[in-house]
């Protein structure tokens, strides 16, 4: 057991997988894809403690051993524990007591866990020892096994992890670590975050290197400087703040420039385009069924020819077709004629006689509308 003066402290954190990061978990922990923070020389040092390589079909038998078939697409069906110590413990540490300390934090997990402790692996090639363990959330009350780690009393609720920080603090406290300070105003950042801005951060210098962006503000010249007037190598949290917005607006800016806006420009480009094509499109869908209709009369007709032809009667057809325009034909004169003669005649064209008024009427009328008399005449 290592004496330090310095506090050590005993780290437990808990993160959330869905089905669909289950693989991308497995090879990171299994050093299947490249992990940029680690060093390949120390690869071979990583162990399996606990479960196989197959975390996925590992976690398909399990579910099905306990009769779970079917859950939410979106469900947590595995909780993350990373497990480690500040880093002068293990500077500090020998090799037996570093192997000492795994197995007690294996004891631990299957103390809390179970059988739902699927895999357990130790690496040993990043900065900091530390083992990633992987829970499968399942819950035993009395409605039987269901997959929730909301309702898991030892992967959520405020309450149960504060517990279960002091029990893990308690369980290897025997190796000089303790725990963290309760309600501190420290904010911890998960793994996954901590990755990914380590992933963005050689992205974006990358991304300057080909496109050989040059800052404003270069950080020599803000370096602080000592009471002889010499460069201490360090900058002020105000300066720093200042630098990082500065590259993030120039970033943002670039990108804008060199991504986003001929995206933009394209985009618009296939939209118009794309509308066009839609509307003649549709204007050959509308021409096509109606000369689809027509080409389908066209065979009725012709279907009906041919079958008047195969019995014989056509020419009788044709010959009534005929008769039937001559007599159209003469009525429509005939018609024309008796207009022609009504006009003539002035002779209404239903029959009617032109209507009159008789004489009482008339006098009527002209009683009706005649000049009104004044009320008072002049004398």
């Amino acid at each position: 057991m290592t004496s330090n003066s310095t506090k050590n402290y005993a780290i437990l954190r808990i993160g959330k997988i869905k089905m669909g990061k289950v693989n991308a978990v497995a090879f990171h922990n299994l050093r299947l894809r490249e992990t940029f923070n680690a060093d390949p020389e120390k690869k071979d040092q990583n162990r399996i403690l606990v479960g196989s390589k197959d975390l996925k079909g590992d976690l398909k038998n399990h579910l099905s051993k306990n009769g779970i078939e079917k859950f939410r697409k979106d469900a947590v069906v595995l909780a993350e524990i990373l497990l480690t110590a500040t880093p002068e413990f293990f500077k500090t540490a020998t090799k037996m007591e570093i192997e000492d300390w795994e197995r007690a934090n294996i004891h631990f997990l299957k103390e809390k866990y179970n059988e739902d402790l699927l895999q357990a692996v130790v690496h040993y090639d990043e900065s900091t020892i530390h083992i990633h363990a992987c829970v499968c959330p399942i819950v035993r009350d009395t409605t039987g096994p269901r997959l929730c780690m909301k309702d898991h009393k030892n992967l959520s609720g405020k309450h149960n992890l504060v517990r279960l920080q002091s029990a893990y603090a308690r369980h290897l406290d025997h190796f000089g670590l303790e725990r963290g300070q309760r309600k501190s105003n420290v904010h911890h950042q998960d793994i996954k975050s901590f990755y990914g801005i380590l992933e963005d951060s050689k992205n974006e210098r990358t991304e300057d290197i080909k496109l050989d962006r040059k800052y404003k503000f270069p950080y020599e010249k803000y370096e602080e400087k000592n009471w002889f007037g010499k460069n201490t190598g360090t900058i002020s949290i105000a300066v720093a703040d200042k630098l990082n917005k500065s590259m993030l607006a120039t970033h943002n800016h670039n990108l804008r420039q060199e991504v986003v806006n001929p995206l933009e420009v394209r985009r618009a480009t296939l939209a118009t385009g794309l509308k066009a094509q839609n509307n003649r499109m549709r204007e050959l869908m509308r021409n096509n069924s109606r000369l689809q209709a027509q080409n389908e009369k066209m065979l009725a007709a012709q279907t009906l020819v041919n079958s008047l032809e195969d019995l014989g009667l056509m020419p009788q057809v044709k010959n009534i077709l005929g008769q039937s325009v001559r007599e159209r034909a003469k009525l429509d004169n005939e018609a024309k004629q008796a207009s022609a003669a009504r006009i003539r005649e002035n002779v209404p064209a239903f029959g009617v006689a032109e209507i009159s008024m008789r004489p009482e009427d008339e006098k009527e009328k002209q009683k009706q509308y005649s000049r009104p008399s004044p009320k008072f005449r002049p004398k």
